[in-house]
C-alpha cells in the first residue's frame, strides 16, 4: 500500500467554536464542510486541548461512496503549480506535474475511464489528494488514537445537530450554532463570486503561484466551450480537466462547472457499477481498514434518535 505523501494533520487537531461546546476531527468528504458552517467551528485545536471540549465527535461514511465523490472533487479542484494553463479560481489540490500528466484528462472520454485512471493514479503514486486520503489515516497515527469522540455515519448529521442545538444552552446556541438548512439561490450566487475572486485557497497550497491574471485568463478562455458545445469538437484540453469533462456530454451547455460536476457526480456511480468487482478488490486493497471500521459502525443501531445521544453512540474505540 503507497504512503501518503501529502502533509496533513487531521488525526491530531480538531475544528472547534470559540466556547469549545462542540468539536469535530474533519474528514474530507465526510460532511465537514457543511458541519463547520452550520456550527460555527472556525477555531483549531490540538488534540493535547481535547479535553477542554464538551461535545467531541465525528463522522465517517460508507468507503465506496465517499471514494467515487473524491473523484469528483479532485476533478473540480486539481492544477500543477508549474504549469500555468491549470490555474484557475477555487482550485486548491496541487499536485505535481508528473501527477496530473500522468491523468491525461484529453483522453478520457467515459466515465468509467476517469473511475479506472483514478484508482491507477493511487496505486501508482498512493493517496496524492486530502480527499481520497482513507479515513481510518485521520482518526488513527501508528495505532494510536489521541481522543475518543463519538462516531456517527455522515446521514445521521442532522439529528446530531438538533441533538447539540438542544442540548447547549441558549447563550451558547445564540453565539455559535449557525444552521443553515438550505442556501437561498442569492446565497450561491454570492459564494461563487468569492471563490471566482479569492485567491486564499491557492496561495495556501503553493508559493510559486503569483500571476493572478493566468487564473482570469484561463477562466474566460473556459466560458465559450462551457455555453457553446460545438466548440468542443476539434479541441484538446490536456490542462483543464473542467473542459475535458465537458466532453463528455457533447450536446450539453454548461454555465458554471457545479453542473458538470453534478452531473459527472451521478456518472461516476454508474461507472462504479459497470466495473464493480474490479472496484471492490480495489477498495479492499487500498481502504481495508475503512470498510472494517464502517461495518464495525453498521453493527450498532442504524437509526439513531435524538433521545439516543450520547448514551447509545459508539465511540470511535469500539469500531477501530
Amino acid at each position: 500500500m503507497p504512503d501518503y505523501s501529502r502533509v496533513v494533520s487531521f488525526y491530531n487537531n480538531y475544528l472547534t467554536n470559540n466556547s469549545l461546546t462542540i468539536g469535530l476531527i474533519a474528514i474530507p468528504k465526510c460532511g465537514s464542510t457543511t458541519f463547520r458552517s452550520r456550527h460555527g467551528l472556525n477555531k483549531w485545536i490540538t488534540h493535547e486541548e481535547h479535553n477542554k471540549i464538551k461535545n467531541l465527535i465525528c463522522f465517517i461514511r460508507d468507503p465506496k461512496k465517499r471514494f467515487l465523490s473524491s473523484i469528483v472533487e479532485t476533478i473540480g479542484r486539481i492544477y500543477c503549480p508549474e504549469i500555468k494553463q491549470t490555474l484557475y479560481p477555487g482550485v486548491d489540490v496541487s499536485v505535481s506535474r508528473e501527477i496530473f500528466e500522468f491523468f491525461n484528462f484529453s483522453s478520457l472520454l467515459t466515465p468509467k475511464e476517469y473511475l479506472k485512471k483514478y484508482m491507477d493514479a493511487i496505486k501508482k503514486y498512493g493517496f496524492f489528494d486530502d480527499h481520497n486520503l482513507p479515513m481510518y489515516n485521520c482518526l488513527v497515527k501508528d495505532n494510536n488514537t489521541f481522543s475518543n469522540p463519538l462516531i456517527f455515519d455522515v446521514k445521521s448529521m442532522n439529528k446530531v445537530s438538533k441533538y447539540l442545538i438542544n442540548s447547549l444552552d441558549q447563550k451558547n446556541s445564540n453565539h455559535d450554532l449557525q444552521v443553515l438548512n438550505a442556501k437561498s439561490v442569492k446565497s450561491k450566487r454570492i459564494i461563487l463570486i468569492k471563490e471566482l475572486f479569492s485567491l486564499e485557497k491557492i496561495f495556501r497550497h503553493s508559493k510559486n503561484i503569483f500571476i493572478k491574471p493566468h487564473m482570469y485568463k484561463n477562466f474566460l478562455k473556459r466560458i465559450p466551450y462551457l455555453i457553446i458545445p460545438n466548440l468542443r469538437e476539434k479541441k484538446e484540453f490536456n490542462f483543464d480537466p473542467i473542459l475535458a469533462l465537458s466532453r463528455l456530454y457533447p450536446k450539453t451547455s454548461f454555465f458554471s462547472k457545479r453542473e458538470i460536476l453534478e452531473i459527472f457526480y451521478k456518472d461516476i456511480f454508474v461507472a462504479a457499477n459497470e466495473i464493480s468487482n474490479e472496484l471492490d478488490i480495489f477498495l479492499e486493497n487500498y481502504y481495508s481498514k475503512d470498510l472494517l471500521m464502517y461495518k464495525k459502525l453498521c453493527t450498532f443501531k442504524k437509526e439513531i434518535s435524538i433521545q439516543d445521544i450520547p448514551d447509545k453512540i459508539p465511540k470511535l474505540k469500539d469500531v477501530i
